[in-house]
């Protein structure tokens, strides 16, 4: 079985390309974290923290030998250039897994004539060979190209299936959209959460599958308590989660009588991606939720899975503040 080996680009203070409201280093960041989540053990996950460019030579000589490494980026070009590439050292041939993955960006993300590249002109291509290691860069799509960067953001798991899909990696099932989630009883889960927006502090706490926020009224999310000692199926459900808040970054979330929070309430700091993880669920069921985000409105529906946290659609530093939530146990 193959093992694939993640990096993220750009990061560690480098934003990366910039581009319709998003940042490069964030996105990819996104996308590997959803790789992981349906690729399992069969995927590693670079340091987070760490611009490999920057980091140099010896950053490479630590990547196990054996696996399949790729880069991942978002090109930046005109607002009108589309579409994905393979970028591999000059002096090798594309091999299987350049290949495929050529073919799949090509067919996914439609734009480039040329769909792979040699180059020699890049340090990271020339330290992976240096290092021994079976490496190519991946260009997924344009974030100057509003019509590639919606694409990419809104149907981020199918991408991340694409491309684990190059190296054979079959990965979980994608999460379904929206309108093929079930509804659930009233009362018949009883998942229970609260928010605290901005200018108006607490709203009433909801239940399954509601609206824990506000919409339409440029209010931020602050705060968000969830709660699920009460929930009426069988079973117990424990979450952890994380918030980015602007201003101050990442955030653990705290256990406060018997409930979990994140964000900042009463700092005036808007929570501007969130992500959730289980860490034990014994009642059957699958844990989704969404966000409403300033500008954008309603995201899909996420699954969060049982191997790290599993973010949301947002921005990091970007003023795109969360303004409510739904959660939904199916």
């Amino acid at each position: 079985m193959t093992k694939l080996f993640i990096i993220p680009g750009h990061g560690a203070g480098d934003p990366g390309a910039v581009g319709n409201g998003y940042l490069e280093a964030e996105r990819v960041r996104a996308l590997a974290t959803r790789m992981k989540a349906l690729g399992g053990a069969d995927v590693t996950l670079a340091d987070f923290n760490t611009n490999y460019y920057t980091a140099g030579q010896g950053a490479f000589n630590a990547i196990p030998k054996g696996y399949e490494v790729i880069e991942l980026h978002l090109d930046s070009a005109a607002a009108t250039a589309r579409g994905g590439h393979v970028i591999i050292y000059a002096n090798y041939a594309s091999d299987a897994y350049d290949d495929a993955l050529a073919a799949w960006l090509g067919s996914y993300f439609p734009g480039r004539s040329i769909k792979i590249s040699k180059r020699n002109d890049l340090a990271n291509p020339a330290r992976a060979s240096a290092a021994g290691l079976s490496y190519r860069l991946v260009e997924v799509c344009f974030i100057s190209n509003a019509l590639d960067i919606t694409k990419f953001n809104t149907n981020t798991d199918e991408v991340a299936k694409g491309l684990l899909g190059a190296f054979g990696i079959a990965g979980k099932p994608l999460q379904p959209p929206a309108t093929q989630i079930p509804g659930t009883a009233v009362n018949d889960v009883n998942l229970l959460y609260q928010a605290h927006c901005q200018d108006v502090g607490d709203l009433a706490q909801v239940r399954d599958g509601q609206t824990g926020g506000t919409t339409g009224r440029s209010l931020a999310l602050e705060e968000l308590t969830l709660d699920t000692s009460k929930l009426k199926v069988a079973g117990e459900l424990v979450i952890d989660g994380m918030a980015h808040i602007a201003g101050v970054g990442w955030v653990a979330s705290k256990m406060r009588d018997g409930a979990l929070r994140l964000g900042s309430r009463g700092k005036s700091a808007a929570i501007e991606c969130m992500g959730f993880k289980v860490v034990k669920n014994t009642t059957g069921k699958r844990l989704f939720f969404r966000v409403h985000q300033a500008t954008y409105g309603w995201g899909s529906w996420i699954e969060v899975v049982d191997d790290g946290f599993t973010y949301c659609l947002g921005s990091t530093g970007q003023d795109r503040r969360l303004e409510a939530v739904q959660i939904k146990l199916v």
